[in-house]
């Protein structure tokens, strides 16, 4: 005769047709509550239904992160049967992680929660790349998360100046992703951290991260000049002058965006800031266009 608790256990461990147990729908839902009393089962492998994933390769302490259910994150991850390194760091079968659904949604509680916990390798969390080559910043930038992405960046441990060079294998990096899709305000912000954590570029100066940047910036005028319409809009202007300011061509510039430069540059008086490389570029177009 089966031991009521081997049919108990069963139930604990069933899992749907997508892979879910109940464990994963107490995250998803929120419910502390039942997702401790799941755990706190006498039959219940609680060690190992934390580690159980659903057909997705996603774990309970994911799908809680996808939903930004900040409690019920922390309870999991503090279980005493959990291994909350290995939860932290587990990838699913697209190599996303916790942090990155947290901050690919804005769930900046939960974002911050996953970094600070006891067990976290936060500098690792937050250079981890998803199959696609793509960070926690990245995503956070291509969905327009500027709390996430500022939440990610000014984290202690964070190697601002790696994230922000991080590229994907097709060379697109956070500042791309967030002019790709026009969030001009949040382009703003990672220009402005990366002159914080960049005085060489800031001075004028070239150190090897803006010989890199120079490259990626030219990339940049068709996306971003134009992602805020309107003439005079300060968000675009300032995200102008800082490409300017790291080396973009000036001659790379479509033609009906040459107005806009011209303006800024005379505006700001930037010729006397810029590194002598593109001086004689930038004279050339406030003076309109190359001789």
């Amino acid at each position: 005769m089966e031991h009521p608790s081997a049919g108990a256990a069963a139930m604990l461990m069933h899992m749907d047709d997508g892979g879910r147990s109940a464990l994963m729908y107490a995250a998803m839902n929120g419910d502390v509550a039942l997702a401790r009393a799941v755990l706190d089962q006498p039959s219940a492998d609680a060690a190992a239904m934390l580690m159980w994933v659903d057909n997705n390769g996603d774990t309970a302490l994911m799908l809680a992160a996808w939903k930004g259910h900040v409690a019920v994150a922390r309870m999991l991850l503090d279980h005493p049967s959990a291994d909350a390194a290995a939860m932290l760091m587990h990838t699913d079968n697209v190599g996303m992680t916790a942090l990155m659904f947290a901050a690919v949604r804005g769930h900046v509680a939960v974002t911050r929660a996953l970094l600070e916990h006891p067990s976290a390798d936060a500098a690792d969390m937050l250079m981890q790349a998803n199959d696609d080559g793509m960070t926690a910043l990245m995503l956070a930038a291509e969905e327009d998360e500027v709390d996430a992405a500022r939440a990610l960046l000014e984290h202690p441990s964070a190697d601002a100046a790696a994230m922000l060079m991080h590229a994907t294998d097709n060379g697109t990096t956070a500042l791309e992703f967030a002019a790709l899709y026009g969030h001009a305000p949040l382009l703003l912000f990672l220009l402005r951290r990366y002159d914080e954590v960049s005085p060489a570029a800031r001075d004028g100066g070239i150190d090897s991260a803006t010989n890199v940047l120079m490259a990626m910036c030219n990339g940049l005028w068709m996306m971003v000049l134009f992602a805020v319409n309107g003439p005079g809009d300060a968000v675009r202007d300032e995200c102008i002058y800082r490409l300017l300011e790291r080396g973009a061509s000036v001659f790379v510039v479509p033609p009906a965006c040459q107005p806009v430069v011209s303006r800024i540059i005379r505006e700001l008086a930037f010729v006397k800031s810029v590194p002598r490389l593109i001086n004689e570029a930038v004279v050339g177009l406030a003076r309109g266009g190359p001789s």
